[in-house]
């Protein structure tokens, strides 16, 4: 390159060659840092992907003992549930006779037969009382002297109002000049 001079007096440097000259530091230092940030961002990132990784390892083997844990607990429940069957169908009815003999126990005969008292017309008397138990409680067949066809209904109509239920009667005669009925009935306690 050889510098020529202008008829002002200038100095004119022509340049021939294939590619100008540029100043390029500022541009390589700029990469250098973007590269030295990517190295620390990369480094970074492998880092903190191990730890997680190795936190991801133990949640998996946590997991995995709570879910065998499960297992091992759902097992017992199963086999608790079948032995508290099993004892269940063996002692069924033991706790059944139990419970009727407290049914049974717990069944006012006083306040039955105040209550019976009450009900019955004047002059009416009882000859025969069978109590059975069935599904609902305890049922009532009951014979009765009675003076006269009003007593009996009478007699239905007091059933009633003292809470009894069911009241049927079965038959109805006359012996020795008294009117004689045969009815069974259910004890409002018992329902």
């Amino acid at each position: 390159m050889l510098p020529r001079e202008n008829h002002n007096g200038w100095k004119v440097i022509i340049n021939l060659a294939s590619q100008p000259r540029r100043n390029v530091r500022f541009f390589r230092f700029l990469s250098g840092a973007i590269a030295c940030l990517a190295g620390l961002f990369l480094l970074l990132l492998i880092v903190l992907n191990v730890k997680n990784f190795s936190l991801y390892r133990a949640a998996a083997s946590g997991y995995r003992h709570l879910a065998d844990e499960k297992a091992a607990i759902s097992s017992e429940y199963n086999e608790l549930n079948r032995q508290t069957e099993n004892f269940k169908r063996t002692l069924k009815t033991a706790v059944d006779e139990v419970n009727s003999l407290l049914i049974r126990k717990s069944f006012s005969w006083t306040i039955f037969f105040d209550e019976l008292e009450e009900v019955l017309p004047a002059g009416a008397y009882l000859t025969n009382l069978n109590p059975s138990r069935n599904e609902a409680g305890l049922a009532f067949r009951i014979k009765a002297g009675l003076s006269s066809r009003t007593d009996l209904g009478q007699l239905i109509k007091n059933l009633d109002s003292h809470g009894f239920s069911k009241i049927r009667v079965l038959s109805e005669s006359i012996q020795d000049g008294q009117f004689q009925v045969e009815m069974d009935f259910q004890h409002g306690q018992t329902e």
